[in-house]
């Protein structure tokens, strides 16, 4: 099993194994037509055009998070655009101000993975790329600039202490209730609903993540399965990933907390159980297309092979809280920005780009 991230090194270096003609060997063409389109990509290479080497077993997708009875309390709409974000944030901290603080918004601001996990979706929502039509490092555009300008700006309305924060503390905010928003993953879904851990039972709701200039978009983090190339017993490993992957076994996955890569475990008339809402019902689109397609995955552009749709593993992103010791001017850095081959995958995974250093100034 492996995070997507790793894929197309193990399988351009080729250490899997192409499961095709195992597949042929049970009288079946392809992978099942039931496995969502944008999780079958990710286990071709190249993506989506390429030889099979894996099958889809976990569908991550970031989530948007908010309090649906503060919402409903100050009249707020579901929101749409980061826009939204923000004035919901301001309308909530300064309502809520009074007894318990609860923070208009949390995020994972930690340096490196947990800081561009949560920016990435405001930077591609503002019109960002992280490369030019030449493929260029262009992240430091005034689209990329304003969403880190934005950020910072949200991070206002974080708890104290957020620029060090990572998945487990935006969770424990969010199911304490002292902090209304964030970006999270489907498995703090079940949580959310938990007595011993939860004190926002029925209060959360999750949606897809906000526009801005484009519609919003996600960053995706699927789990994979293969085979080794040189295993001895490649047959057995088939049937097994066969057997992980079907609807009844993942349906029993998805009732451990695992999102499904099967669109009939993903639909509104199929929910998983307690607690674990389908992601297409909880979406409220109903539809697994609809959230399809604000997934953040590029595919080959002008034959060039683009494969950089994960940037959770970028290094060197940093939210430094403004503070005496800083002085005025430093807010947010993006220090010594690299796309390496498992993080920003470019041009089947040989090149490295360090992009321009930014400082932004708030």
């Amino acid at each position: 099993m492996l995070d997507d991230p790793w894929f197309p090194r193990f399988a351009t270096k080729q250490f899997l194994t192409d499961l095709s003609p195992l597949l042929q060997k049970r009288g079946q063409t392809g992978p099942d037509a039931d496995f969502v389109n944008t999780s079958l990509a990710l286990c071709r290479n190249p993506y989506q055009t390429g030889a099979l080497y894996a099958l889809p077993y976990v569908g991550n997708s970031q989530l948007f998070f908010y309090r649906k009875d503060l919402f409903a309390k100050y009249s707020l709409k579901e929101p749409l655009t980061w826009d939204d974000v923000l004035a919901a944030a301001k309308t909530i901290q300064e309502k809520e101000s009074e007894g318990g603080k609860t923070y208009g918004y949390v995020m994972r601001a930690a340096q490196g993975n947990a800081a561009v996990a949560d920016f990435m979706p405001i930077f591609w929502a503002f019109g960002g790329e992280m490369f030019d039509a030449n493929g260029k490092p262009s992240v430091n555009s005034l689209e990329g600039i304003a969403a880190l300008q934005f950020m910072l700006e949200l991070g206002k309305y974080s708890p104290p202490g957020y620029a060090s924060f990572n998945a487990d503390e935006v969770g424990a905010h969010l199911l304490q209730g002292t902090a209304a928003m964030s970006i999270n993953w489907p498995v703090w879904i079940s949580p959310f609903s938990d007595p011993s851990r939860s004190k926002v039972i029925g209060k959360m709701e999750f949606t897809t993540l906000p526009g801005a200039k484009k519609p919003g978009q996600a960053e995706i983090g699927n789990w994979l399965i293969a085979i080794p190339r040189y295993s001895k017993n490649a047959e057995a490993a088939m049937d097994f990933l066969l057997w992980a992957t079907s609807a009844e076994q993942m349906k029993e996955s998805a009732l451990r907390g695992n999102p499904p890569t099967r669109r009939s475990l993903a639909t509104s008339e199929s929910r998983c159980g307690i607690g674990v809402p389908a992601f297409g019902h909880g979406l409220g689109r109903g539809r697994v297309d609809d959230v399809q397609d604000r997934l953040r995955v590029h595919a080959e552009e002008k034959d060039q092979q683009h494969q950089w749709r994960h940037h959770g593993d970028l290094p060197g992103l940093e939210v430094a809280e403004p503070g005496p010791h800083r002085g005025r001017g430093v807010g947010l850095r993006v220090r010594h920005l690299v796309a390496v081959g498992v993080g920003v995958r470019r041009c089947a995974h040989r090149h490295r780009h360090r992009l321009t250093t930014l400082v932004v100034f708030g």
